[in-house]
């Protein structure tokens, strides 16, 4: 056997071969994951012939994220080992979360682990080994007197667009072409991050006459290497925000699924709950069309929004204002806010949030909607919490616009809280609720008729908060995104004259929206007692606010 044909059979892949179909992997991609592979041994060997630390050999041996963990575990035993104060000069400038260097390169390794299980499970070799070098990167790397600040700041960089991928990771996992795709971008994403770790390393270890030549006749190496890299992130974040439609899309068809399984799931209710408030529930979700609603999947469908609102959030996280748990209690605190929510009279909320001019065309949501969500979210954790009704007016989901779709939902909602009462005919609340449910029911969806179908849900939503009378707890009523509502005025006039006015109870209304959300005024109601609009702009952070 010729030389040439040994050096041709030592660069095959040892990729499974169905992996290589799966993922649609190129020859020349075939050659890079090759010449890795040769690279990764080779340093292997190298390493071998080091005079390394103990320290240093420990961290390079680490071959899975429970030895990482033990590791780092000994190193922060200790706030004032000898280990943290050597790196108190590197650690503070990307750590400085975390008291000491120990627990930031921990936390770092951990937003790792995603990308090291996708490329396991791919089947790609060598991973441990891959542990290994860049845990012992983070070792050598945290002498910030010894780090040159080129590379410092690639590790920066770097670090600062790993935790979204344990999102990806949750959520992107499946079969479709596009999935396995962002896979493959995960891939050599890690290729090109444990090839630039093991350069760092031989960098750091050489000699100083040598990092010094290397640095003054190399000097474009870890810009290409680390450039690269980006590219490759900023891919794999195109790819998601193709796949956020898909989810979407598999959602919708999601619901489609659940409504022709729905006779099965009211048969099986029927049989658990005969009594005749279920009746009546399941009649008047019938009536207004929600058969399929639950609790349970409204909660989920909620826990959808809120990681599409956690996704954006993250993309613009350190250089635009966010709603952070700090900024949100700033908000709580707010005159407007602590009038609105004092227990002992109804109010309206008006949130109008104004995204940064920059990303007026690339923002999908609005700033300030992560606030209702999680005021919606603290109602989930309480054993009896005050009667409430969240709805979102999704731009991702254009039925959900109409107040036809938004106000039989927010309805529904508050009825869930109230079926005890469903079942008892005391005072005719059920009687007249009845009718008023079959009245709207009755008109048509059509242009001529429509306004007759709007006054129709108004008089059915002031016969729901009379089920309310003479509770003692507020009603709480919360919208997001209303100025992707299509009929601002009715919404509103129904939300105030029909509910609020109307009612003995306190309600309580809070709205988020845009810029292009009118005014009272404008809507043609005036000023109005507990009635606050809010507008706040989305600030870009100077360097001092990060």
């Amino acid at each position: 056997m010729s030389h040439s044909e040994k050096s041709s059979k030592q660069i095959l892949p040892t990729i499974d071969t169905d992996i290589i179909k799966k993922y649609n992997i190129t020859e020349a991609e075939c050659n890079t994951l090759s010449e890795f592979e040769v690279k990764q041994d080779k340093f292997q060997q190298w390493l071998t012939a080091q005079k390394l630390n103990s320290v240093e050999t420990s961290a390079l041996s680490c071959r899975t994220f429970e030895d990482v963990a033990t590791f780092w575990s000994d190193m922060s035993k200790n706030t004032e080992s000898d280990f943290n104060i050597s790196h108190q000069s590197g650690w503070k400038l990307w750590t400085k979360k975390y008291q000491n260097f120990s627990e930031g390169a921990s936390s770092f390794m951990q937003d790792l682990k995603p990308i090291f299980d996708i490329v396991t499970g791919m089947g790609v070799p060598y991973a441990g080994l891959a542990i290994g070098i860049i845990n012992g990167l983070i070792t050598f790397a945290g002498k910030k007197n010894t780090m040159e600040n080129q590379i410092s700041s690639a590790i920066e960089g770097i670090k600062d667009r790993l935790p979204g991928l344990k999102m990806y990771q949750a959520i992107y996992t499946g079969n479709h072409e596009l999935e396995t795709d962002l896979q493959k971008k995960i891939l050599f994403a890690y290729l090109a991050f444990v090839d630039l770790s093991m350069d760092i390393i031989k960098y750091f270890i050489q000699p100083g006459y040598r990092r010094w030549g290397t640095a003054l006749f190399k000097t474009g190496k870890f810009t290409i290497m680390t450039s690269n890299i980006y590219s490759s992130l900023t891919d794999i974040r195109l790819r998601c925000e193709e796949l956020i439609g898909l989810r979407i899309d598999t959602l919708v068809r999601g619901m489609d699924v659940l409504k022709t399984h729905n006779e099965v799931l009211l048969a099986r209710v029927d049989e658990l709950q005969q009594d005749q408030t279920t009746a009546h529930v399941l009649e008047i979700q019938d009536v207004l069309d929600l058969a399929s609603w639950t609790p349970e999947h409204h909660h989920k469908k909620l826990a959808e929004y809120k990681s599409r609102l956690l996704y954006e959030q993250h993309e613009e996280l350190g250089i635009y204002q966010q709603m952070t748990r700090h900024e949100m209690e700033k908000l709580r605190g707010t005159d407007a806010f602590v009038d609105w929510a004092r227990p002992s009279s109804s109010g309206v909320l008006i949130l109008r949030g104004i995204n940064n001019e920059n990303l007026s065309e690339s923002k999908i949501h609005n700033w300030l909607s992560p606030f209702a969500l999680d005021i919606a979210d603290s109602w989930l954790h309480k054993n009896n919490p005050s009667p409430n009704a969240v709805y979102i007016f999704d731009s991702a989901d254009h039925a959900s616009r109409s107040i036809f779709k938004a106000i039989p939902m927010v309805l529904f909602q508050l009825l869930w809280f109230q079926r005890p009462k469903l079942g008892s005919k005391s005072k005719g609340h059920y009687e007249a609720l009845m009718a008023a449910l079959h009245q709207y029911a009755s008109l048509p969806l059509s242009q001529g008729d429509g306004n007759l179908k709007v006054q129709a849900l108004g008089g059915l939503a002031t016969q729901v908060v009379h089920i309310y009378e003479g509770e003692k707890q507020p009603v709480y009523i919360i919208l997001d995104r209303v100025d992707q509502c299509s009929d601002h005025y009715e919404l509103m006039n129904i939300l105030v004259n029909r509910m609020m006015r109307e009612s003995t109870s306190f309600i309580k209304i809070l709205l988020v929206a845009a810029t292009n959300w009118p005014t009272l005024e404008y809507l043609g109601f005036g000023p109005l007692a507990h009635v606050h609009e809010v507008t706040l702009r989305q600030d870009f952070l100077d360097y001092d606010d990060y």
